[in-house]
């Protein structure tokens, strides 16, 4: 069973012998692999004009987007980046006790 840390802060560990997890703060917490934005990828929006330099230049920035970072173009299109902070607190984990779940 995948959880954000406190998500299993909310269950009981066996081994701590507490009615509580202590997620991330245990050697056993393993955290499974960021791939997407339900586990903890962050989220990127488009900007109107993909080819800005500039954030007066992309456009209107979503209302959703309010704190993320903009990003120039490069070699990718400009907008707006979602804090690591923000994308860190849906990643998951699991008690690696109980072997790997089926991610």
């Amino acid at each position: 069973m995948l959880l954000t840390k406190h998500e299993a802060a909310q269950k009981w560990c066996p081994l701590a012998q507490s009615e509580v997890c202590m997620a991330d703060g245990c050697a056993m917490w393993r955290w499974a692999p960021i791939i997407n934005p339900s586990n903890g990828a962050r989220r990127f929006m488009v900007a109107d004009n993909p080819a800005a330099k500039t954030e007066q230049e992309a456009g209107t920035k979503p209302e959703h987007c309010h704190g993320w970072e903009f990003h120039p173009c490069a070699e990718d299109p400009a907008g707006w980046i979602e804090p690591e902070a923000a994308a860190n607190r849906r990643r998951r984990g699991y008690c690696g006790l109980a072997g790997v779940p089926s991610l």
